[in-house]
């Protein structure tokens, strides 16, 4: 069992940097905040959100969805970072800045290839990435 949680730690950290709080982007950004929710039971839906703040921290758009099923925590994660994507394309920002408390997720669509069995996912965030001007992440608590 100790070998199970010690595999499991080291390809889905736990642990994320904390910087007290929201954070406000440079001047000329936005900020697109995701976040993904996974039941502790395999009998509801999973869900995710995003939220896009300009400079001023003024709300920009939002949008919440509940998933067509029940997916582990990683997935649930990759899919509100493709989603905040998705909403921050339809806005036409062109400078974005993406956070997500899934330190493993920014890492696989920073620096993965695409492979695996969520390489489809991570492959589509990367395409759409590239439109934007000027597009970074990074992980907080």
């Amino acid at each position: 069992m100790n070998d199970f949680h010690e595999a499991n730690t080291v390809l889905w950290p736990t642990e994320h940097a904390s910087n007290g709080g929201w954070v406000a982007p440079p001047a000329g950004y936005f900020k697109v905040n995701v976040d993904g929710a996974s039941p502790l039971d395999d009998h509801r839906v999973s869900g995710v959100g995003a939220i896009v703040r300009d400079d001023s921290g003024n709300i920009v758009a939002a949008l919440s969805k509940a998933l067509p099923s029940h997916y582990p925590a990683e997935w649930t994660e990759l899919l509100a970072m493709e989603q905040g994507v998705l909403l921050a394309l339809e806005l036409a920002i062109p400078n974005v800045i993406f956070e997500s408390d899934a330190a493993s997720i920014v890492q696989a669509v920073m620096h993965d290839p695409g492979g695996g069995e969520t390489g489809h996912l991570i492959q589509e965030i990367q395409k759409v990435k590239s439109s934007f001007s000027s597009c970074s992440n990074f992980f907080s608590k």
